[in-house]
């Protein structure tokens, strides 16, 4: 979980901020409210001795201007007087009051009382008010454990969605709590182990949750708790998601979900975003260029910093070369880290199938010396680079590397395009020094920002429905793979050629109700889907009989959904008209329309295997 920031050097900032005259009036509001959040008894205890102190000067001055002496016990004792509202015997000495320091501690000891009880009472009954609330309003809710900067994001991408957000987080000084309260999440400070806290959050009626704390195992034990707590709910499954960065922990979790799975109430799953983070830094940018492999007839991937990112980037991109494989190119990975070799060796033991994805180098170099600044590894073994990801965890050295590859690219290789993708933890702070992700034209347009966080903290990227999941990989790989060989002569963009994001909602539905249909195909020839075990260089293959029978039942799959959507059929396509010259049935489709089917079913492996599930034979 996010942790106090008390060095000396935050206030020096903010200090230099103040006098650059680069804080606006909401910051300056956000930082009042940061210090009355952080400090607020000590200022009110400051505001007591200020006006005790203005009490006591007032009584002396006033018996001063009378011309009388009084010892420093009874001045003492008339200050504490005014505490309930008592003046000593002030009224019988004089009609009138001489000191202003006393008149004003007379009517300011009333208001600050009143306030500091109010301020009491708020605290006392914040947390009964908050649990009144959770239970009579608080229904199908999303509960997040942890509120780092990943429990942020996803916290403000599920209130913006308009849904109810419970978050549980143990530092009550975390900057990130009351930016969640403004807007309109409900913080509760405790430990979200405890089960007392987890029933606080109302986790029984929740209908998502999300462990995102700093350790595997707090995200892990979490998960187990509330799995005990909701076993005897009755209506939909509560699904838990936890935050795993451990690879072990990954596949001990992988084997035993299934098992687990068979406890009703709740489903749990896991999610990595450096997993995701990954896939979604090579689905942007591709090292896999059809034209490049074509022309250079080789693929060369250069990746700095293997941490977990850096790992996560290779083991993606070895998922994602099984649908770019071409004849005669085995893809070359040059990995440049200061303790390469040995992350290496424990890379290729925990992933033995990368051995036949890739020839692997490792280079043991300080991105800072002058070996890496001369980047004679760009064109090792005759293969130039052909993308390169700076995967290094400090963001300053990361564009320091970035800004070195950059210009040794220029200097030994000026007419190549190569793309350098540097990883940030977020898309503010340095991100924005790089040129806009390639927008700028100029020196530095090749060089692009990937906000970690900001891309991968998405509800849409961990959605718990498997369907959803294949579904959205279906429409990558038709983007990639079917429209990358078409070329668009202007005009608008077709409708299904469009990312997810924008994609019309009939043509997500269309990829829904075929990713569904996955099992049942299965089913018809034996075989069921499960996560992956252990990943192989061959994954499964249908039989030429079994792709026949496959491929009847998808296309018929389609003809009726599309059938039900009004579409009919026509001589070539048309989408407004919803006329279609595939919608026939099998027997009358000629053999380039019935091989559209056939592949879709050869591909089904490398769909599942792209989201670490795979095909096993029944029995």
């Amino acid at each position: 979980m996010a942790n106090k920031d008390t060095s000396p050097g935050k206030w020096r900032l903010r200090a230099r901020e103040w006098s650059l005259g680069e804080i606006s009036a909401q910051s300056v509001w956000q930082q009042v409210r940061y210090v009355w959040r952080n400090y607020s008894g000590l200022i009110i205890g400051l505001m007591w001795v200020g006006v005790l102190l203005l009490g006591y000067f007032g009584f002396k001055w006033q018996y001063e201007a009378e011309g009388k002496s009084r010892p420093f016990s009874d001045l003492v004792y008339l200050t504490l007087q005014l505490l309930t509202l008592q003046c000593g015997h002030l009224g019988e000495s004089t009609a009138q009051v001489h000191s202003t320091a006393l008149n004003v501690a007379r009517f300011l000891i009333p208001f600050l009382g009143a306030f500091t009880a109010g301020t009491a009472l708020m605290a006392i009954f914040r947390d009964k008010g908050e649990s009144l609330r959770l239970r009579l309003f608080y229904r199908d809710h999303i509960v997040i454990c942890g509120l780092g900067r990943k429990g942020f994001l996803f916290a403000k991408a599920f209130l913006d969605r308009g849904e109810q957000v419970v978050v549980i987080e143990n530092d009550e000084d975390n900057d990130f709590i009351q930016q969640c309260r403004d807007m309109r999440a409900l913080v509760l400070i405790g430990d979200a182990v405890d089960q007392v806290m987890l029933a606080k959050a109302n986790v029984q009626k929740a209908r998502r949750m999300l462990c995102v704390c700093r350790e595997d195992g707090t995200n892990a034990e979490i998960g187990f708790r509330v799995r005990e707590m909701v076993t005897e709910r009755s209506e939909s499954p509560l699904l838990c998601q936890m935050h795993i960065f451990s690879p072990q922990l990954c596949e001990l979790l992988r084997d035993r979900l299934p098992e687990m799975e068979k406890v009703p109430g709740s489903k749990l799953e896991y999610f990595n975003v450096f997993k995701n983070g990954a896939w979604g830094m090579l689905n942007e940018f591709s090292p896999y260029d059809r034209a490049q492999m074509a022309e250079k007839g080789s693929v060369h991937i250069l990746i700095v910093g293997l941490g977990w990112i850096g790992e996560s980037v290779v083991v993606q991109a070895a998922v994602k070369w099984r649908w770019h494989e071409t004849s005669g190119i085995r893809p070359k990975i040059t990995i440049v880290d200061l303790a390469a070799g040995g992350l290496k060796d424990a890379l290729l033991l925990r992933y033995p199938y990368l051995m036949d994805a890739f020839d692997i180098k490792a280079l043991e170099m300080d991105v800072q010396s002058a070996e890496f600044q001369r980047g004679d590894y760009l064109g090792s073994g005759g293969y130039r680079v052909s993308a390169a990801y700076v995967c290094l965890d400090d963001p300053s050295l990361a564009l320091t590397a970035a800004l070195s590859l950059h210009r040794c690219v220029k200097r030994n290789f000026p007419e190549e395009a190569l793309p350098i993708v540097v990883k940030m933890d977020h898309g503010d702070g340095l991100a924005k020094v790089l040129p806009g992700n390639g927008s700028a034209s100029g020196e530095y347009a090749r060089l692009f920002a990937f906000g970690l966080l900001d891309k991968t903290c998405r509800p849409e990227l961990i959605h718990g429905d498997t369907a959803e999941i294949l579904a959205q990989q279906a429409h990558r790989r038709y983007l990639e793979s079917v429209l990358r060989v078409e070329v668009h002569q202007g005009g608008p963009m077709p409708a299904a050629m469009k990312p997810w994001e924008e994609l019309a909602p009939e043509y997500q539905e269309s990829n829904r109700n075929s990713a569904r249909h996955i099992p049942v195909k299965l089913e018809r020839v034996g075989c069921v889907m499960g996560p992956v075990t252990e990943r192989h260089s061959i994954l499964f293959e249908f039989t030429t009989q079994e792709v026949e029978i496959l491929a009847q039942m998808e296309h018929e799959r389609w003809y009726e959904f599309k059938a039900a959507q009004g579409y009919v059929w026509g001589r070539v396509r048309d989408d407004d008209k919803k006329e279609s010259p595939h919608l026939r049935h099998w027997e009358y489709l000629n053999e380039s329309q019935k091989e559209m089917s056939r592949e879709t079913i050869r591909d089904i492996p490398k769909l599942l295997d792209s989201v670490d599930l795979e095909i096993y034979r029944a029995g």
